[in-house]
């Protein structure tokens, strides 16, 4: 099991949004190809809420035991602790809040929303289009690879935003 942390960075009239999605092994049934992605938790900060308090709430998230595994690593014969992968929006107000990741040590890769055509980037910073982004939700739903969680109350308000796109 792995899970993903995105953070959606809003500024004060904007909210700030964060989901996680878990992904599993594809089931028999749906032949077992690409994995399976489950929406579990969808968030909304309330708006003005400040920055760093929003950093100490996702930093306890990346934290809790209930979204982290371990798994033998064979190469180097001992167990490995999986912690989820954060990612965090670091186009425009995202770069100092970035910064505030940075500094309480946690692992992230940033994440900043382009308009072009390709994705740029390697190791912890990477452009993407808006329309990959989009993408990326859209198709696993479409194929019926994203299952939501029940009981979302956000998934409603997040999926009429795809069907805008």
């Amino acid at each position: 099991m792995s899970f993903y942390i995105g953070l959606d960075l809003g500024q004060s009239n904007d909210y700030t949004a964060l989901a996680v999605v878990e992904k599993v092994k594809a089931s028999e049934a749906s032949g077992g190809g690409d994995p399976d992605l489950h929406l579990r938790h969808l968030e909304r900060y309330p708006l003005r809420t400040p920055y760093p308090d929003m950093v100490a709430q996702v930093a306890a998230l990346v934290e809790s035991p209930q979204l982290t595994s371990t798994h033998l690593d064979r190469r180097l014969g001992q167990m490995v602790l999986d912690e989820p992968d954060l990612l965090v929006d670091a186009t425009g107000v995202g770069r100092p809040v970035v910064d505030l990741f940075k500094e309480r040590g946690l692992r992230y890769k940033a994440i900043t929303i382009t308009g072009g055509n390709k994705a740029t980037g390697a190791a912890s910073s990477y452009g993407v289009p808006k329309r990959d982004l989009i993408g990326a939700l859209e198709v696993p739903f479409h194929s019926g690879r994203l299952k939501v969680a029940a009981g979302l109350a956000l998934w409603e308000t997040l999926s009429s935003t795809l069907a805008i796109w």
